[in-house]
C-alpha cells in the first residue's frame, strides 16, 4: 500500500504544481499597441541583428499607463518570484539604442505590447506555445515615441565577461569579413549564446 499511496500523493502534488505553473505563465490580458511601463533586470545575452536588439527582461513591475492620473503601482505584475521566474521580451530598434543592454542591468521601459502570432496551421511553428515554454508571458516593442532608462548597472562579472567576449568576437568577425556562421558554433560553445 505504501508505493500506491506515494504514487497517489505524487500525482496530486504534480497536478497542483502543473496548475500553478499554468496559471503563472498564462499570457497577461494586455491590449495590442497600448503603451505599458515595465521595469526589470536583463536576463541572458541579448539577441541583436542589423535592425534591433531583443532582450529577455525579468520584470519586477509592469504597469498600465493611465492618462492624467497617478500611475497605479504594478497593477499587472508585481514581480513576485515564487518557484519560477517570469520573463517578458522587449525589442529595441538599433537606431534608438546602438549598444544592446548588458545582462544584469536594470532598465525601465515605456513600450507597446505586441500580441503573439496565433496558432493557425497544425503543421506550422507554434510561437505562443514556444514563448510559454520559455517562461515569456508577453512581448513588447519600443517605438519612436517610447522611452527607456538604465536604472542600475549591477551586472555580475561572469555575465559581463560573456557579453564582452561575444561583442569582441562579433566585431573581429565583421572587420575581417568572416561570416557570422563561421564563428557561430565556437561563440555558442564559449559564451553560451543561444541566438
Amino acid at each position: 500500500l505504501r508505493p500506491i499511496a506515494a504514487l497517489v500523493v505524487a500525482s496530486v502534488l504534480g497536478l497542483q504544481l502543473a496548475g500553478l505553473a499554468n496559471e503563472r505563465f498564462a499570457p497577461w490580458a494586455l491590449e495590442a499597441g497600448r503603451v505599458y511601463q515595465l521595469s526589470g533586470t536583463v536576463e541572458g545575452l541579448p539577441d541583436s541583428n542589423y535592425f534591433r536588439h531583443r532582450i529577455r527582461l525579468q520584470p519586477d513591475c509592469v504597469t498600465s499607463v493611465v492618462e492624467r492620473e497617478p500611475l497605479p503601482s504594478c497593477d499587472i505584475w508585481n514581480g513576485s518570484n515564487l518557484l519560477w521566474p517570469v520573463y517578458v521580451e522587449v525589442s529595441i530598434p538599433r537606431k534608438q539604442l546602438a549598444r544592446p543592454p548588458m545582462p544584469g542591468q536594470r532598465w525601465h521601459f515605456a513600450a507597446r505590447f505586441q500580441s503573439m502570432e496565433p496558432y493557425r496551421n497544425p503543421g506550422s511553428f507554434n510561437a505562443p506555445r514556444w514563448y510559454r515554454s520559455t517562461h515569456v508571458t508577453a512581448r513588447f516593442a519600443v517605438g519612436p515615441g517610447d522611452t527607456f532608462v538604465l536604472q542600475d548597472d549591477s551586472s555580475d562579472w561572469l555575465e559581463r565577461a560573456r557579453f564582452t567576449l561575444r561583442e569582441t568576437l562579433m566585431q573581429q568577425a565583421a572587420s575581417s569579413n568572416t561570416s557570422v556562421a563561421g564563428i557561430a558554433v565556437p561563440l555558442a560553445l564559449v559564451t553560451g549564446d543561444r541566438s
